[in-house]
């Protein structure tokens, strides 16, 4: 198996392990990644929820509806525009993010104990992370 392969195998199983992690706090990927996107772009309308997740703007209405019941997240209304509401990330959807986001790095960092920190920021770079940018889950 080249190099190539090994890391393809190796990202295969460590994204199964981090959806695990996510599950066991009821999280789907959808909700994970719609909380993310609240949490690091702020408050959305449903309509540029659904640009940014790139799904249909009903099923995101239906992700927010569930979302809400949870009380993750609260509509409140646009002050540009007052036929809108603004999805925000509640206080407990906030805390969400920030515990999944632990549990996941702590097993990153688990993956990677012993690795030089310059070989862990190449392997990050070659994957697209720009580390000094904020924006990412």
């Amino acid at each position: 198996m080249g190099p190539g392969e090994q890391l393809y195998v190796g990202l295969i199983h460590a994204a199964r392990q981090l959806r695990r992690l996510d599950h066991e706090l009821g999280l789907s990927p959808a909700r994970f990644s719609l909380l993310a996107t609240l949490r690091y772009r702020g408050a959305q309308t449903v309509g540029r929820l659904a640009q940014l997740e790139d799904v249909s703007q009903p099923t995101v209405t239906k992700l927010v509806n569930a979302l809400e019941a949870a009380g993750l997240v609260q509509r409140l209304p646009d002050p540009a525009d007052g036929r809108a509401s603004l999805v925000h990330l509640s206080p407990g959807g906030r805390a969400l993010v920030r515990r999944a986001r632990a549990r996941k790095i702590e097993y990153i960092e688990s993956l990677t104990c012993g690795m030089h920190p310059d070989t862990i920021r190449d392997v990050a770079r070659a994957l697209g992370a720009d580390l000094a940018q904020r924006g990412s889950p």
